[in-house]
């Protein structure tokens, strides 16, 4: 009897179980998102960052860097850039590799490499980007202008 009645229970379960599975929702637009293309050196916009940096503690920035957006794959976004201090007494190289606001990458000059990592927080309606960045022996900020600029055909 106690078992029959499990049973009917069970059955009388699959409907409303069935029922409650999630659905597909519908899109308000119609419109497809865009996608990054796969070979970005055959796209014609490009994003870059031009700002300053400088060390913590201090208000005054000790250089100038530029930063180019050279591929993105998923969530992960590679990035080359160039830094030199406000006197132009020493350039560097960056490479690195952001991935929602966390930032890892290398400064290289002087045939030296320095790690550095970050955290990085996008203003979308200003196009600005604010970063923290760390070194093992220093640390400091960088503020900079997000901009897409068409490339020379």
């Amino acid at each position: 009897m106690v078992l029959a009645m499990m049973i009917g229970l069970l059955i009388l379960s699959i409907p409303i179980a069935s029922s409650a599975l999630p659905t597909e929702k519908k899109k308000s637009c119609d419109v497809p998102l865009p996608r990054f293309p796969k070979n970005p050196e055959k796209n014609i916009h490009r994003v870059k960052v031009i700002g300053k940096w400088g060390y913590s503690g201090e208000n005054q920035s000790a250089g100038y860097f530029i930063m180019v957006l050279k591929r993105v794959r998923k969530r992960l976004i590679l990035v080359k850039g160039l830094l030199n201090t406000t006197n132009g007494s020493a350039k560097a190289r960056f490479f690195g590799i952001a991935k929602r606001c966390f930032l890892n990458g290398v400064i290289r000059y002087d045939n030296r490499t320095i790690p550095v990592v970050g955290l990085l927080k996008i203003d979308r309606d200003n196009n600005v980007i604010r970063a923290k960045w760390m070194s093992p022996r220093e640390s400091g900020w960088a503020v900079g202008r997000i901009s897409r600029h068409l490339a020379p055909s």
